[in-house]
């Protein structure tokens, strides 16, 4: 069975590729488009992985992150990103990036 993710961007063209792409390797997708949405769903569900870009409205993918680590039952939440500081995330995806530097991230 495939991981839980929340894929978390401000542009909606991104969100869905991704979803679709995830779905089609059997995960699940949920997705946010700002920091803050990116919280309320995982306080709603932690998820397995969580996919966030950097630069978004009201709260960028860092700011969520420094929220997420500071809580315990979050703080260990597998982040790779687009861009972002090193210490926040666990891998680091360029845009655009290739699906199979997407997979070798979530691996």
């Amino acid at each position: 069975m495939g991981l839980r993710i929340l894929v978390v961007d401000d542009e909606h063209l991104i969100v869905e590729t991704l979803a679709e792409v995830l779905v089609w390797e059997g995960h699940q997708v949920t997705s946010a488009s700002t920091g803050v949405a990116a919280l309320e769903r995982v306080h709603e569900e932690i998820p397995d992985l969580l996919l966030i870009d950097f630069l978004m409205p009201l709260m960028d993918g860092t700011t969520a992150i420094r929220h997420l680590r500071a809580r315990p039952e979050t703080a260990k939440l597998p982040v790779p990103s687009s861009v972002g500081e090193p210490i926040l995330y666990d891998v680091l995806l360029v845009k655009p990036f290739k699906v199979a530097a997407l997979r070798a991230a979530i691996e």
